[in-house]
Parts: structure tokens; C-alpha cells; sequence
């Protein structure tokens, strides 16, 4: 992938809205994975990313399974 910023994934609010960062910079958000995947689509990371890939994705407040439609 080479090197890029870390990308977070906050807990999802109350509504399961979660808030995505980048060097603690609002970038986003998402309902689903694929809203993730557009975001971070539109920030020149690859469509095949691995989110669950814990040296490029950090989820706070579980994983990409727990809150998140696959």
C-alpha cells in the first residue's frame, strides 16, 4: 500500500454514524463499510484496502464486523 496516514474509525454514535480521521482530522463518515470504502476511495487509498489491517486501520470501539454491514 505504501506510506500513508493511519486511518481511524471512531465508536459509532448513537445512531451508528462513525467519524473517520486522519491526523486528527475529520475526513468523513460512514454508515457501512462501503461508505468507508468511498471515502477512503476518494483520499487516493485502494478499493482492495484491508481494513482489518491494524497497521493501516484503527478501529476505536470495536472492529469493522461488529458495527458495520459487510
Amino acid at each position: 500500500m505504501g506510506i500513508r496516514p493511519w486511518v481511524i474509525v471512531e465508536p459509532p454514535d448513537r445512531r451508528g454514524l462513525r467519524r473517520i480521521t486522519i491526523h486528527d482530522k475529520t475526513v468523513g463518515s460512514a454508515w457501512s463499510l462501503r461508505e468507508l470504502r468511498e471515502v477512503l476511495r476518494r483520499l487516493g487509498y485502494p478499493d482492495d484496502m484491508d481494513l482489518d489491517d491494524r497497521a493501516c486501520v484503527y478501529w476505536r470501539g470495536g472492529d469493522s464486523s461488529e458495527h458495520f454491514q459487510r
